[in-house]
């Protein structure tokens, strides 16, 4: 009696006992809980920090704008900045950071709105409020201005 009840079970699960299934099924989901809470905290892990220090801003003389790329074809454009933030100006020193990173290459473009209209100010394509790069470099391009951020970091820009 105990042979045809086992082969009764193997013939209705299609060769295994009852519950292995259901087994699977638990294991399965145990296993695509855990590879999804990996997957998750690789995210979380690979999160960096850009602390950008911006010297010889003028204090009380307009809002900082600050804008992080990450594409090289957008790079310096107000419309398609990657992230961005604006500073009041306090002090001849002003941090502003950047937190939730993704390891990336960026390069960073700062102005100081004097008069509050949102742009950077030119006469015949020559900047008439304050501004500064990444790099330090005087004039804005990618592969001068870029860098990789692998790790959380400190940059500073002097404008000029």
């Amino acid at each position: 009696m105990l042979i045809s009840s086992a082969c009764y079970l193997n013939s209705k699960s299609g060769g295994k006992a009852a519950g292995t299934k259901e087994m699977e099924e638990q294991k399965m989901k145990k296993l695509f809980l855990i590879v999804l809470l990996v997957v998750a905290g690789i995210g979380y892990i690979s999160a960096e920090t850009l602390t950008i220090r911006i010297e010889n801003a003028e204090p009380g003389n307009g809002v900082l704008k600050i804008g992080v790329y990450t594409d090289s074809d957008s790079y310096p454009n107000d419309d398609e900045v990657y992230t961005g933030s604006d500073a009041e100006v306090t002090d001849n020193v002003t941090v502003v950071v950047f937190s939730d990173l993704p390891k990336d290459t960026y390069a960073v473009a700062v102005y100081q709105d004097s008069n509050g209209n949102n742009k950077l100010d030119q006469v015949f394509g020559i900047p008439t409020e304050d501004y500064g790069f990444s790099n330090n470099t005087m004039i804005p391009g990618w592969k001068k201005n870029s860098f990789y951020l692998d790790g959380d970091m400190t940059i500073t820009i002097k404008l000029r």
